[in-house]
């Protein structure tokens, strides 16, 4: 075996699991981030659905009062 040819297969092997543990973060950043817009967007839709009920029970309120 010659020394040199393992060192450099041990750099190699660093250097792929330091891409590996990159790419592995990068996946993670991107989940919580688009976990992050979902759970926006859900509370955006909640929101709108609370204030058509709102909407509504007034409407509901003024016709009852004719």
């Amino acid at each position: 075996r010659d020394p040199e040819m393992s060192r450099g297969l041990g750099d190699v092997y660093k250097r792929q699991l330091l891409v590996v543990k990159m790419k592995l973060l990068q996946l993670v950043q991107f989940t919580i981030l688009q976990n992050r817009f979902k759970l926006q967007v859900l509370n955006l839709r909640k929101e709108e659905l609370a204030q058509d009920c709102i909407s509504k029970e007034i409407t509901l309120e003024v016709i009852q009062m004719i």
